[in-house]
This record gives structure tokens, C-alpha cells and sequence, in this order.
């Protein structure tokens, strides 16, 4: 008998949003996609997937890409504020996971970093949609290492 389910943020509850991030962002700090790539994406042993991880803070994250892609320190304000807009809801997530919640207990499990979860919740109530969440910075691991 199945009584949880398990579902993802990004690109599942909400659209994808590093991917939608990253097309404004190329075009803001106008150097190679595949620096920002290296920064934004998550990929292993780099900044974002350090970041994700729990294992960098906030601000070795952002000194990093200042230092890797070479840009002014005024800009990550602005860089902060796409990488959390670019996260909104599906189109009738969240009352697929009202009415799961009349019959199962609803976890979130996400790699994303803690700023944007905060920031989500702040803007669309995100912690009193789901019963439990399983957040990479909170856990030290992705779900690509389960």
C-alpha cells in the first residue's frame, strides 16, 4: 500500500527554473555558456553542486562566480534575484498536491539551494503545500548520489 509520495521541485512542482534562469543570465554576464554552466548547473565537485550540498556557503558561492566569470560584485544581486524568480509553480501543481494530501503523506526532495527555498516559500507559501521536505542542503547529498 503505497502511503507517500515523493516529488521533485524543480521541473516537476515548479517549471524549471535554473533552465530559465540560465537564458537570462548568459545574456546578463555575456561570457561563454559553459562558465556559467560550470557555476549554476550543479555539476560534481564544482560551486553549484558544493552549494547544493550544503558544503559552501552563500557567500564562497558568490565570491565564486565573481572570480570564475568576472564580473562586478554589484551584478549578484541581480543574478540572486533571476535564479529565485525563475521558479514558478506548474499549472495546477498545487492542487494535485492538495488533493494527493487527502490520501498521502507529500514530500518534497530537492536539490535546491536554501536561499531559494526560503525565497519560494516566501512568495508562494511553499512549506504548508507538502507534509515534509528532503533538501539536499539540509541532507549533505543530491539525488543523483542515492
Amino acid at each position: 500500500m503505497i502511503k507517500t509520495i515523493i516529488i521533485d521541485l524543480g521541473g516537476v512542482y515548479f517549471e524549471n527554473g535554473t533552465k530559465i534562469a540560465l537564458s537570462e543570465i548568459y545574456k546578463l554576464v555575456k561570457v561563454p555558456t559553459e562558465k556559467v554552466d560550470e557555476i549554476f548547473c550543479g555539476y560534481p565537485k564544482k560551486e553549484g553542486w558544493l552549494y547544493r550540498r550544503g558544503k559552501i556557503t552563500k557567500k564562497k558561492f558568490w565570491n565564486a562566480a565573481i572570480k570564475k566569470l568576472k564580473i562586478d560584485k554589484k551584478l549578484v544581486p541581480k543574478l540572486q534575484e533571476i535564479w529565485n524568480s525563475s521558479y514558478k509553480p506548474m499549472k495546477g501543481i498545487k492542487e494535485v498536491v492538495a488533493k494527493l494530501r487527502e490520501n498521502y503523506k507529500v514530500i518534497a526532495f530537492s536539490g535546491n539551494i536554501k536561499e531559494r527555498v526560503e525565497y519560494l516559500n516566501k512568495k508562494y507559501g511553499l512549506y504548508k503545500d507538502f507534509d515534509d521536505f528532503v533538501l539536499s542542503f539540509r541532507v549533505g547529498f543530491t539525488k543523483r548520489e542515492i
